[in-house]
């Protein structure tokens, strides 16, 4: 009976040790990713910044002037089509 009490204690014991370890690699990785996902914020603040940035109608004029050089489209240039 003693030798049957040991055994159960021994792999009760054992259990809780091998649950307390997956557990706290479980913890260890939630770590990890939550580091990820806060890098990943900063980033995607960094890229709507650089977005409203380009996208303000003034910055867009000095794009165009500077590097395409694109001009309006003017009322005789659209094609007119009939039914």
């Amino acid at each position: 009976m003693r030798m049957l009490s040991f055994i159960i204690l021994l792999v009760i014991l054992t259990s809780i040790i091998i649950t307390k370890l997956v557990v706290t690699d479980q913890e260890n990785e939630i770590k990890i990713l939550n580091q990820e996902i806060l890098i990943l914020q900063g980033e995607i603040e960094k890229i709507k910044t650089d977005m409203t940035y380009i996208t303000n109608p003034q910055n867009l004029k000095e794009i165009n002037q500077d590097q395409f050089k694109l001009t309006p489209i003017e009322e005789e240039d659209t094609i007119k089509l009939e039914n």
